[in-house]
């Protein structure tokens, strides 16, 4: 399951306190979590493109 509120804070981190970034732990969630993210939405798009 994918923790949205954890991302949405994530951004807000990353817009409005960019110079205290750890910047191990935002590449770690870039190649870790976001392919979560990637196969979460390539599941949304497979059902709607069966759909037509």
């Amino acid at each position: 399951m994918i923790d949205w509120r954890n991302f949405k804070q994530l951004r807000n981190v990353c817009a409005h306190r960019y110079g205290t970034l750890d910047y191990k732990i935002i590449w770690d969630i870039a190649t870790d979590e976001l392919l979560t993210v990637k196969r979460f939405f390539a599941g949304i798009v497979e059902k709607v493109d069966g759909e037509d």
